[in-house]
Parts: structure tokens; sequence; C-alpha cells
């Protein structure tokens, strides 16, 4: 994927993921072919290839770009509570939730997954202690998330910032099973 600065490759590569989006709403991710792109941002199979590898490629940019729009936030603070940032991630999936949705109907749950890792990642460094299980306990916040992202979605209702948060201190406050403690 691009790296660089040129303003006009930075623009090119926006056309492009903006016609997957607009491309992924009226068909099927798997019939969507390059040159379906780059007909549809107006640019030629060359600059294509000059930005991405692959259509996937595309599509983890633009969950990239969502997510440090929407997360970019908690860079900004020093101290959030986790209601504040339940709040930044529900604000996320509400912005994002058509693009979302279309993914999960195109079966693209673990890029999905991927990229939330990553971005969970990125945040987590603030306020999770960095010990030897630091990438165990982001992968569990990040499964967590996730799953529950994707079961919100095929259950077409987005949960509130308050039951998440409920769900979440019960999780790892251990309230949330009927479970013995030895």
């Amino acid at each position: 994927m691009y790296k660089g600065t040129n303003n006009i490759a930075l623009q090119s590569r926006d056309w492009l993921a903006s016609a997957m989006i607009d491309l992924m709403k009226l068909k099927s991710y798997d019939k969507i072919t390059i040159q379906d792109l780059c007909n549809h941002a107006q640019l030629s199979r060359q600059t294509f290839y000059n930005l991405f590898d692959s259509k996937d490629e595309v599509l983890y940019f633009c969950l990239q770009k969502a997510c440090a729009e929407q997360f970019c936030q908690l860079d900004k603070s020093k101290a959030m509570s986790v209601k504040e940032v339940i709040n930044i991630y529900i604000a996320f999936l509400k912005k994002n939730k058509d693009f979302l949705n279309v993914m999960l109907q195109n079966h693209l749950d673990m890029i999905i997954v991927t990229e939330l890792t990553n971005a969970i990642t990125l945040y987590a460094e603030k306020w999770v202690k960095k010990d030897e299980l630091f990438p165990y306990s982001v992968a569990m916040l990040t499964g967590a998330l996730a799953q529950l992202q994707i079961y919100c979605f095929q259950q077409k209702r987005l949960l509130s910032p308050t039951v998440i948060t409920k769900l979440l201190d019960g999780f790892f406050n251990g309230t949330l099973y009927n479970m013995p403690n030895d």
C-alpha cells in the first residue's frame, strides 16, 4: 500500500477507497474487479497498482482511515474512563455502520477483526499494563469487541454505551457469569 506523501497519489487512493465502498453497496465483493474500481474512480489500472496490491488492501485502507478518524480522540487524551473509550467505539460503529454491514454481508469479518486489533493495539498501550501478558490482553479485548460488534450487526441492533460498559465491567470483574470461585 502506498505510504508516500504525494497529494495526487493520496487523492487517488481516497477515490479508489470511495469507489470500493460505493461498489460494495451495489454488488458483492467477490464480483468487484480491479477494473470496476478503476472505472468507478476514473483512474487507470496502473494507478491502482501503484497504490494498492489487491482489493483486500483497499478494504484495509478504508478501515484504517475510519479508525484513525474516530480514534484520534484517544491520542489527545492522557486519561479516559472505560465509558469514554466505549463512547468513541460506539461512535465509530454508528458512523461506519453501512460499510461494516456490507463487509459482514460479504463475509469479510477477518478484515474487520484485523484492523480493529491494529487500532486497539495502538491505543491499548496507553492504558494496559505492559508486561508479558500485554499481547494476550489486547487479543482478548479485541476478540470480545469484534465478536460483539459482529453479533450486534447480525441482530441489527447496536448496544448503548451503558450496556457495553456493563458487559465489559461484568466480564472483567467476573460478575457476568455464575461461576464458582475456587
